[in-house]
């Protein structure tokens, strides 16, 4: 399953990626993997599915404040392209919310 320190370290480095450009203006978006997501997601404590839950919350205004300032698709070095990530976070959420208040499998 992982140890605490290892969700905690996982999460700070998501967590930060995940405001890089409210912080520094760097329209950069790395989505954490989704087997990370979901390792999480069913994790046997609560602090890391809420640690998720911040981070998914913080992509979310990130990729809306990109997609704001940008438009729908925001291409570059890193051929980022803001609907499919939003995408992605939105999946992510309803996963989280199925799961946890629905009690539905992901």
């Amino acid at each position: 399953d992982g140890h605490v320190l290892v969700h905690s370290a996982a999460a700070k480095v998501f967590l930060d990626a995940s405001r890089m450009y409210a912080t520094h203006t760097l329209p950069i978006v790395v989505l954490p993997s989704r087997a990370l997501v979901y390792r999480f997601l069913l994790a046997p404590t609560a602090l890391p599915v809420s640690q998720m839950c911040q981070i998914l919350y913080q992509y979310r205004l990130q990729l809306q404040l990109l997609k704001g300032t940008f438009g729908v698709s925001l291409e570059g070095g890193g051929g980022v392209l803001l609907q499919k990530d939003l995408d992605e976070v939105n999946r992510f959420i309803m996963d989280f919310c199925n799961c946890l208040w629905r009690r539905k499998a992901c």
